[in-house]
C-alpha cells in the first residue's frame, strides 16, 4: 500500500516536469510573406504636332434687315364691294400704278363727262376771243362815219363777250370742283403704288367680299435697295465700299458697306469703343426678307498666314512666361519657354521656341 502511494507521487512529479519542459521551448516562428512590389506605371501623355497654317481672328456682328421703304396699303372705305386686285406677289410696279379697287359704279363715267365739259368750255373760251375780234371788226365797218356810234357799238360788243367769258369761266370753275370731288371719290376706292417697287403681299378676296377699313390689302417694298443695319462698337473696322456677306438662316447675301450720306441719312456722331450704326446694302435686292429679320456679318479682326500653330490648351505659364511641355529622351515631362502671338479658334501662333513638326504635350 505504501509502495503504491510512492509510485503515484513519482508519476505526478514526472508529469509536472514534462509540462515545464514544454513551456521552455521557443515559439515556432511564423514565416513572413514577401512584400508586394507595385509595378511602375509610366505617365501617359497626349501629344500635338507643331504645324503651319492660317489663323483668323474673327467676330460675328449681328445685324437687322431694315427695308429702305415699305408701304402697307388699305382701302379708305369699309363695307364696299371689292371689284378687283390687279397685282400679285412679286410683281414690279411703278409709282401711281393702280393695284386694286372697289366697285366704282358710275364714278369713272362721271369723271369722263366732267372732263369733256371742261375741255368744251376751254375751247369756247379760246374761240370767244376770235368771235370778239370779228364782232368788233363788223362794228367798226357799220359805224365808221359816226364816232359816237362806233364807241357805243364797241362797248356793246365788249360787254356781251365779257359776260359770255365770265359765264364760261364760272362754268369751268364749277366743273373743276366737280371733277376734284369725283377724283377724291375715285381715290377712296382705289389703291395705287406710292413709289416704284415690288409687291410683297396681296390679300385674297373671294367673290362678293367687302372691304374692311384699315385692313392691309397690298404691301409694296422699295425695289432699289435691301438694307441691313448693325449696331456695334466695331464700326471703325468697316469703310464705305467694303464687300461683306450677310448671312441669314444659312443663306449668304453679298453686300456692300454704305455710309449715311450715300443712303440720304443724317450722319451720326460716332465715338470710339461705343456702339454706332453700320449699314450693309445687298448687291441684289431681295424680297425674301421681312422687316426685323436677323442676320450676321463675319468681321476679320486679325489674321496670320503660314504661321506655326499649336493648340491653345498646350500653352501654360511659369513665372509669367509662356511655356510648353514635351517629353524628353528619358520619357520624362519637361518644359521650354516659347513666344506666342495671335490666339484664335483654340489655336495659338508660336513666334519662337518651337519648330515645325515638333511634338508637344497637350495639358
Amino acid at each position: 500500500m505504501r509502495a503504491k502511494h510512492v509510485w503515484m507521487i513519482s508519476c505526478g512529479i514526472a508529469a509536472l516536469f514534462f509540462l515545464s519542459s514544454c513551456a521552455l521551448l521557443p515559439e515556432e516562428e511564423v514565416p513572413r510573406s514577401a512584400p508586394i512590389l507595385r509595378e511602375y506605371e509610366q505617365e501617359a501623355f497626349q501629344f500635338a504636332i507643331v504645324e503651319r497654317g492660317d489663323l483668323v481672328w474673327s467676330e460675328r456682328i449681328s445685324c437687322t434687315y431694315v427695308p429702305v421703304q415699305t408701304a402697307t396699303l388699305s382701302f379708305e372705305l369699309g363695307g364696299e364691294y371689292v371689284d378687283e386686285v390687279f397685282v400679285h406677289v412679286g410683281d414690279a410696279v411703278e409709282e401711281g400704278q393702280l393695284l386694286a379697287q372697289l366697285e366704282l359704279s358710275s364714278i369713272e363715267e362721271q369723271i369722263v363727262s366732267a372732263q369733256r365739259s371742261m375741255e368744251e368750255l376751254r375751247l369756247r373760251l379760246e374761240y370767244l376771243e376770235e368771235e370778239r375780234s370779228i364782232a368788233l371788226r363788223r362794228a367798226e365797218l357799220s359805224a365808221a362815219s359816226d364816232p359816237q356810234a362806233l364807241r357805243d357799238a364797241v362797248d356793246q360788243v365788249n360787254e356781251t363777250y365779257d359776260e359770255r367769258r365770265l359765264s364760261y369761266e364760272d362754268s369751268l370753275y364749277l366743273q373743276d370742283l366737280t371733277l376734284q370731288a369725283l377724283n377724291r371719290r375715285l381715290a377712296e376706292r382705289q389703291i395705287r403704288a406710292p413709289f416704284a417697287g415690288t409687291v410683297t403681299y396681296v390679300r385674297s378676296y373671294t367673290e362678293g367680299a367687302r372691304s374692311v377699313y384699315g385692313e392691309t390689302a397690298v404691301s409694296v417694298a422699295d425695289s432699289t435697295m435691301s438694307l441691313f443695319r448693325a449696331d456695334t462698337p466695331r464700326w471703325s473696322y468697316f469703310s464705305p465700299g467694303d464687300e461683306v456677306d450677310v448671312v441669314v438662316s444659312d443663306t449668304a447675301y453679298p453686300a456692300v458697306v454704305r455710309s449715311e450720306e450715300e443712303l440720304g441719312l443724317e450722319p451720326q456722331e460716332k465715338v470710339a469703343e461705343e456702339n454706332a450704326y453700320v449699314y450693309f446694302a445687298l448687291k441684289e435686292p431681295t424680297f425674301d426678307l421681312e422687316d426685323g429679320d436677323r442676320g450676321s456679318v463675319t468681321l476679320v479682326l486679325d489674321e496670320r498666314h503660314d504661321a506655326l500653330l499649336v493648340p491653345s490648351e498646350a500653352i501654360s505659364s511659369a513665372g509669367g512666361q509662356p511655356i510648353v511641355y514635351y517629353q524628353d529622351e528619358e520619357g520624362m515631362k519637361a518644359y521650354k519657354p516659347v513666344e506666342t502671338g495671335l490666339t484664335a479658334n483654340k489655336q495659338t501662333e508660336i513666334l519662337s521656341g518651337l519648330v515645325e513638326g515638333e511634338s508637344i504635350i497637350v495639358d
